[in-house]
């Protein structure tokens, strides 16, 4: 236990040393395109060496907007608009993803830690049981280190099972605090015995807890069991209850980063994908011509000159700063999302049920990125296909061992400016026997829709589906059959 908070007091050292660049680069990356379009005009009205070239394309909603945002005028309109855009609210996920890229973790450690943090509801507990996120070779005990870390990133008590579980890991976390802080007793022993085997006696009285305590042998006193309703009154029922949470993004207008087009078979000999990226959307900015000019003007002879040409250049210079950091967000959006078609166009081309399985760090290792990178530009953005919106992360999924082979396409991609076209030329036999998560699902929503449709009077049981399955070559348990229908919002054979 020691170790972890070394660990973690290593990284907080590394994260003063990131440079201003690193840090505003990352936060680009970050933002979807409507909250960046926002960002860009902040920062134009901070810095009078910014001006707008072009404006959005999609400009904020009910607001004109000023011609001359460079100029030391600007319309009170557009003044207007900025007091009424909103502070964007840091959601929980960014919040612990933030902590998570700090700490030294390996790649499978970021990989599980990621999908924990993805995985975490609007009260800061589990969507599903964290052991279905794991890949089919990965051990669980790898699953428990990265619960552990998580859930001691702040807000401690995250990605717990329930509002019990979480009070107990808060529990815990205070309690290693007292050790190491070697303070006088915070955490009264007695909470984890009342937290673990007498949960539902915490709302009752005090007295009436101690007389079901005292009946069952448990060693105490009036007084312990009242400091342990007033400990448990310090905890947080809702981890989740201080910050945002990526759902809600939904309630706002989504704009995708590109388009992805199926160009049809008898134009081009065969079914090609065009990626039409959006940056029209986006205002487009430059360095002031004036500020500029200040800079290149002859050496400043008196204090108020050399005061004025200080102030020049370092205006200039945050501006160039932000201008190469948007440059940054824009190729690593284009290279990952190319290299994402590119892998998943089997997807694009037929449709659900047709996604392979790939993890963040093939990407980021194919587009030489960190994988940080390629987590930061998946998270909350989309892509408009033929399916619909789709976010990019859940192009990322889990694989299934298979008893089969399965043909996989492979593809080329040809880049020209802002649109690429990516064409299927081969076929292979890929020997390794992996699906999947998405074609399971797929599979078994095909299975109890065809049984249906056959009249049959029986409905499938799961282990009637998971023995299907396995005639097909695809290996999965009944619990796991269970939760994947339970996604697909399909009741159990007993209530079909």
């Amino acid at each position: 236990m020691p170790e972890m908070g070394f660990v973690q007091s290593q990284s907080m050292k590394q994260q003063m040393k990131l440079s201003p660049q690193i840090i505003l680069s990352a936060n680009l990356m970050s933002l979807p395109s409507d909250a960046l379009t926002k960002r860009i005009y902040e920062e134009v009205e901070k810095n009078p060496a910014l001006e707008i070239t072009r404006h959005a394309t999609i400009e904020p909603s009910s607001i004109k907007m000023s011609q001359h945002y460079g100029s030391a005028t600007r319309s009170d309109e557009y003044q207007s608009f900025l007091e009424s855009v909103p502070v964007p609210e840091e959601t929980l996920q960014t919040h612990l993803q933030s902590q998570l890229d700090l700490l030294k973790l390996d790649e499978n450690e970021y990989r599980v830690g990621y999908q924990i943090i993805h995985n975490i509801d609007g009260h800061g507990y589990n969507v599903e049981d964290p052991e279905t996120l794991l890949n089919v070779d990965d051990d669980f005990t790898l699953m428990e280190k990265m619960l552990y870390i998580v859930r001691r990133l702040d807000p401690p008590g995250t990605a717990c099972k329930d509002l019990q579980q979480t009070l107990l890991e808060q529990s815990k976390i205070k309690l290693e605090e007292q050790f190491a802080s070697e303070s006088e007793e915070v955490v009264p022993p007695l909470v984890f015995v009342i937290l673990s085997d007498y949960f539902s006696l915490i709302p009752k009285r005090p007295s009436t807890i101690y007389k079901i305590l005292s009946k069952d042998g448990v060693d105490c006193t009036l007084a312990e069991i009242e400091r342990v309703k007033e400990f448990i009154r310090t905890l947080h029922p809702y981890p989740s209850s201080s910050y945002s949470v990526t759902t809600n993004a939904i309630n706002r207008y989504i704009e995708p980063e590109a388009i992805i087009k199926l160009q049809n078979a008898e134009e081009v000999g065969e079914a090609s994908l065009i990626i039409d990226f959006l940056h029209g959307n986006l205002p487009e900015i430059e360095v002031s011509s004036l500020y500029e000019d200040l800079l290149k003007a002859p050496r400043a002879k008196t204090e108020s000159e050399v005061q004025r040409k200080k102030f020049a250049s370092e205006f200039v210079n945050k501006a160039n700063i932000f201008i190469e950091a948007l440059e940054q967000r824009k190729q690593a959006l284009h290279k990952i999302i190319t290299t994402l078609v590119y892998y998943q166009s089997e997807y694009f081309k037929k449709g659900p049920g047709h996604l392979h399985p790939l993890r963040m760090a093939d990407i980021a290792e194919k587009c030489k990125v960190d994988e940080s990178t390629v987590s930061r530009i998946s998270n909350d953005k989309y892509v408009q296909c033929e399916w619909g919106l789709i976010e990019l992360k859940s192009l990322f999924t889990g694989a299934i061992q298979t008893t089969k082979k399965h043909k996989l396409g492979t593809a080329l991609s040809e880049i020209a400016d802002s649109t690429y076209s990516i064409q299927k030329v081969d076929s292979r036999e890929k020997a390794t026997a992996i699906v999947s998560r998405d074609s399971v699902l797929y599979e078994i929503k095909n299975i109890i829709e065809k049984h249906e449709r056959s009249g049959a009077t029986k409905t499938l049981s799961d282990q009637k589906i998971s023995d299907i399955l396995a005639r097909k070559g695809i290996k999965v348990a009944r619990r796991t059959v269970s939760k994947y229908r339970g996604k697909l919002n399909i009741d159990s054979s007993y209530n079909r």
